[in-house]
């Protein structure tokens, strides 16, 4: 576990960090750069990890009723209420398996605890898989609830009741 990590609201400031965390791990998330403002518009949630003055991860989220026009997102929407969907979580390449995730859903969590949410969602690439997420996925509590076939790619749509 690292120490010495400041969990924080996103701020303007954050953007170059971001989207340079972001396009590290594209093949696995999506491409962020010309959205970031557009999802802000439509209600995203952005939590940054800051160490030694440095970002080195973000968490990114929407609640129920979001203008979200993500599939995936979409599909926890029409089906359950009083949620956080996870849209993504990207923790930079040295600061990989040092707890900043865990530090994220324990965030998250009390964060909807607090704001009377029952759920927490997330997708996770199953075709071809993401096996990392998967497994850290099924510690924090998430089971699969159902798939999502888009395009080449098949997710596992998750959900973790608080």
């Amino acid at each position: 576990m690292i120490d010495n990590v400041i969990l924080r609201r996103y701020s303007e400031s954050d953007e170059s960090a971001l989207l340079a965390l972001n396009q590290s791990v594209v093949e696995l998330t999506s491409p962020l750069d010309s959205r970031l403002q557009l999802l802000q518009s439509q209600g995203c949630q952005i939590t940054v990890s800051e160490h030694a003055g440095d970002t080195v991860g973000f968490l990114m989220c929407f609640a129920e009723g979001s203008d979200y026009d993500s599939s995936n997102y979409q599909w926890f929407n029409h089906r359950i209420r009083q949620f956080l969907y996870i849209d993504r979580v990207v923790v930079s390449q040295k600061c990989r398996g040092l707890g900043i995730g865990q530090q994220f859903y324990r965030y998250l969590k009390d964060d909807a605890a607090r704001t009377g949410k029952l759920w927490l969602a997330a997708e996770i690439n199953s075709k071809p898989p993401n096996t990392g997420s998967m497994e850290f996925h099924r510690k924090q509590g998430f089971v699969e609830t159902g798939e999502q076939v888009i395009g080449d790619k098949t997710v596992s749509m998750q959900m973790c009741c608080l």
